[in-house]
């Protein structure tokens, strides 16, 4: 529901609202959603936290590519570059690409789809019985 670290991960928000925002995206598409993203991925999650995630069958999913288009407002070509460059390192997995709903986003889309498909891969919905995937952390056996 938010997007501040301190208040998700010090302060303990992040379960609480990630049921929050559960729960609202439930009502809204009518069905229950248990796919998540944390907040600059599980970077700040810590052990417990991530124990409760399963245990509350979320599954959680982290990206290996930024597009950093938090970073290239109004350069919609700029992001297109980023992800394009990053996509270079990728052979033997997958990439997923993190995203925000920006207008500069939406304008990059095509550019991202062709320097998705130039490097081999096809752009594709990550769904909820897909691999769990954390990039960030590591899994601890949780």
């Amino acid at each position: 529901m938010t997007h501040d670290s301190k208040k998700l991960y010090k302060k303990g928000q992040f379960i609480p609202e990630m049921k929050q925002e559960s729960t609202l995206i439930n009502g809204l598409l009518g069905k229950q959603i248990k796919l998540i993203r944390a907040p600059y991925g599980s970077t700040y999650l810590n052990s417990a936290q991530i124990k409760k995630v399963k245990e509350e069958k979320y599954r959680l999913l982290d990206w290996n590519i930024d597009s950093e288009d938090w970073r290239h407002k109004g350069q919609p070509q700029k992001i297109v570059a980023s992800v394009k460059e990053q996509l270079d390192k990728f052979h033997k997995i997958s990439p997923v690409i993190l995203v925000h709903e920006t207008e500069d986003t939406l304008k990059a889309i095509p550019g991202l789809i062709k320097a998705i498909r130039e490097k081999g891969f096809e752009p594709m919905p990550y769904f909820e019985d897909n691999d769990f995937h954390m990039n960030f952390i590591k899994d601890a056996g949780l």
